[in-house]
């Protein structure tokens, strides 16, 4: 049975993130939130790591010492994280 880190393996951060949330590709590695769901900041301070599935808010600092992606998913969309999980592990 595969566990959830090899199905983020396979997942299209990017994509998925566009479909709730304005974004920036800065490269193939990293994107910009427009706004931070912790924070609310809306100066595109929210980075995202889509290789490493890593992300901070440089002005709040979320994501500091977090690695569940599946975190960051939840607070985006508005989903409870089982959801989110069901979601990838469908994909």
């Amino acid at each position: 049975m595969r566990r959830l880190k090899d199905y983020l393996d396979d997942f299209d951060l990017y994509d998925w993130l566009a479909n709730y949330v304005d974004i920036k590709k800065v490269d193939e590695h990293e994107i910009h939130i427009e706004t931070c769901p912790m924070c609310l900041n809306d100066k595109w301070k929210l980075y995202i790591n889509v290789e490493e599935k890593l992300w901070i808010c440089q002005r709040c600092k979320w994501g500091t010492g977090l690695s569940d992606i599946t975190i960051l998913l939840s607070e985006v969309s508005q989903k409870p994280i089982y959801v989110v999980r069901k979601e990838i592990f469908s994909r």
